[in-house]
């Protein structure tokens, strides 16, 4: 398709700016950023939650006060932190 005068640069560079601009939006999208983050803190607490239920349960059968929480908890943020890291990182 050309233009009335036969010059069909002006054409193809409109296009260009409006897939452009569609790519642009599609991957900046504010609701797809959130979710994002969203996914990304749940993937960080899930584990923390999960070392303070296993080590309170181990401090409780144990009587060892707050030792295991404290370790479980810490290492639940590590593996948090390192899953985070990983899906950030992926192609």
């Amino acid at each position: 398709m050309t233009t009335r005068d036969g010059n069909d640069q002006p054409l193809i560079d409109n296009v260009r700016r409006r897939l452009k601009g569609q790519e642009e939006a599609g991957r900046n999208s504010l609701l797809a950023n959130l979710g994002v983050i969203g996914f990304l803190g749940w993937l960080i607490v899930a584990p923390i939650l999960a070392g303070l239920a296993l080590g309170h349960w181990l401090d409780a059968r144990l009587g060892t006060g707050i030792t295991f929480t404290g370790a479980c908890v810490s290492a639940g943020a590590v593996l948090g932190s390192w899953l985070a890291w990983r899906r950030i990182h992926q192609p």
